[in-house]
């Protein structure tokens, strides 16, 4: 800050596989290809029709335009798809030369991020050779742009340490990521569900034909939900007080993800015991978590037959 205007900052170079392509034109959407036109009927001097409430129906239904990038490797699996910008003109993206991200999907979600921050990813390709093609995808149909261009993956010099055999490297990270993204998964199914109780509690407690039992068994429910929770992030009653707690499930696999995964050497052996005690501790929460599921719709049953008001997720009967 001491250099006032003099100060120069610039965005880094993308890392990873480069893919520059042009457009000959923007994508776009029926309705904006229907303002296009009425745009030069009014600069004509001319009267816009009305485009018809069928048309109108169907523009409100589309999806935007989208650029696909498709990348696979040697055998012909898909290991990535990114998109890219879908106007008129030459672009670039990158592929950072790593499998999907483990994480729940947000759509529509800004938010601040701090600087520090990297965005969630997967385990990295191996070394090779990949191919990648280019489509459009427009309102669910991908439609093939050019020929597809192969490019290869090698790894930087210098390596200090003996490198482990990589594929037995991605497997164990492959793993892990699938273990952790239902693990993710099951996260959010519960926070869904402890959302889901409290409207039946509140849907049981405004309905006259409801039972005493189907309020006590929405209670017991919420406690197991609760349990379930704690068993994947860790003691929430400890972690409030700031208290020494052992790790959920979810930190084990995190931590073998931070641990190693920007590392091409391999998981340590506490990474390993890790997943063996995160993996043995979440098939115990996924059978009781299924097992919870099934009360709720018992009881969401019984809520159905007294009439009560709608609640979140109940199948129409």
């Amino acid at each position: 800050a001491d250099q006032g205007a003099a100060y120069f900052t610039a965005p880094n170079p993308p890392f990873g596989a480069v893919f520059t392509y042009y457009l000959a034109d923007e994508l776009k959407t029926g309705s904006e290809q229907r303002r296009e036109r009425e745009k030069a009927i009014r600069s004509e001097g001319g009267d816009v029709p009305f485009p018809g409430y069928q048309t109108l129906r169907e523009e409100s239904r589309e999806a935007e335009p989208k650029i696909v990038f498709t990348i696979t490797n040697e055998s012909g699996d898909v290991v990535r798809r990114i998109t890219g910008p879908t106007e008129k003109g030459f672009h670039r993206v990158a592929w950072d030369l790593r499998y999907p991200s483990f994480e729940p999907i947000k759509v529509n979600q800004g938010g601040f991020v701090a600087p520090w921050e990297r965005p969630s990813s997967g385990p990295l390709a191996l070394p090779g050779r990949y191919t990648v093609s280019a489509a459009k995808l427009v309102n669910g149909e991908m439609t093939s742009l050019g020929g597809a261009q192969s490019f290869g993956v090698v790894p930087l010099d210098g390596e200090t340490l003996p490198i482990a055999d990589r594929q037995e490297v991605l497997s164990f990270q492959q793993d892990t990521s699938d273990l952790l993204r239902t693990a993710r998964g099951a996260q959010k199914r519960i926070d869904e569900l402890k959302d889901r109780i409290a409207h039946m509690e509140e849907a049981a407690l405004q309905t006259p034909g409801v039972e005493a039992e189907s309020l006590q068994d929405l209670r017991t429910i919420s406690v197991s939900l609760s349990q379930l929770s704690d068993q994947l992030g860790g003691d929430s009653a400890r972690r409030k007080l700031s208290e020494p707690a052992s790790p959920g499930i979810i930190r084990r696999l995190t931590r073998i993800v931070r641990g190693h995964w920007n590392s091409t050497y391999g998981p340590t052996e506490t990474n390993r015991r890790n997943f063996e005690i995160a993996k043995e501790a979440f098939a115990a929460v996924r059978e009781d978590l299924r097992q919870v599921e099934n009360e709720m719709i018992r009881v969401e049953g019984a809520l159905e037959s007294a009439g009560a008001p709608w609640t979140p997720q109940r199948r129409i009967p």
